[in-house]
């Protein structure tokens, strides 16, 4: 329980030690798999591959961004990468919308004795700001505790599904 309480502590001081500052905002490609306009519109269509479109992000005002790009996972690991993409397109439609989609990944053990249904155990959080000059304003999150399976494919991962703790009133 200490361990799940400090998990979540540093995640929020990770949270918010990000916003308020001025960082500067750089002209990058973003891949993603939901078509982004320079309104923030994120398609209704929407896959698990990262393959699958590839949105070019560019002319942005470095002082004044009126938008923010979609968020992805800077890492290297392909298990959160893949996670993260869940959260922020297919999480995210469950809120209304917003200038920015993070999630916070709180992994516990991952499952990889069965390359056919690896597991991943996990507190997943979903925070969801709007730029109001240049900070972001918290407009809406939650939690989604649960197991997500993947299907390893060379070194890629497929997702197959995520399973959610469900709410004993929902039953």
């Amino acid at each position: 329980m200490k361990k799940r309480i400090l998990a979540v502590l540093f995640s929020m001081i990770f949270i918010c030690s990000g916003c308020g500052q001025n960082a500067e905002v750089k002209k990058e490609a973003v891949s993603t798999e939901a078509a982004v306009s320079t309104e923030n519109v994120v398609s209704t269509e929407t896959a698990v591959s990262t393959e699958a479109v590839s949105t070019e992000v560019s002319s942005v005002d470095d002082e004044h961004p009126d938008y923010l790009p979609l968020y992805y996972f800077p890492g290297k690991d392909e298990l959160y990468k893949e996670i993260t993409e869940y959260i922020t397109i297919e999480l995210a439609l469950n809120y209304d919308e917003t200038d920015v989609c993070i999630p916070v990944i709180n992994m516990l053990e991952i499952d990889q004795t069965d390359e056919n249904d690896i597991k991943c155990y996990g507190d997943f959080w979903i925070y969801n700001y709007n730029l109001k000059g240049d900070v972001l304003e918290t407009a809406s999150g939650g939690d989604y505790p649960g197991v997500f399976h993947f299907k390893k494919n060379g070194n890629k991962y497929e997702l197959t599904a995520f399973d959610g703790v469900e709410d004993e009133n929902d039953r």
